[in-house]
């Protein structure tokens, strides 16, 4: 493997990394706002 090889194929897994650990909060965000929406319908 060549040093070029070697940082592509870093960068493409920390740019998969950065989007997954977006991903996770963007999914936490959406569980956390239907569940106060959930609570203020019940009252």
């Amino acid at each position: 493997m060549t040093a070029g090889s070697f940082t592509s194929v870093f960068t493409l897994k920390l740019v998969i990394y950065a989007l997954l650990v977006r991903a996770v909060g963007v999914v936490a965000s959406i569980i956390g706002i239907m569940a106060v929406r959930a609570k203020m319908i019940r009252i």
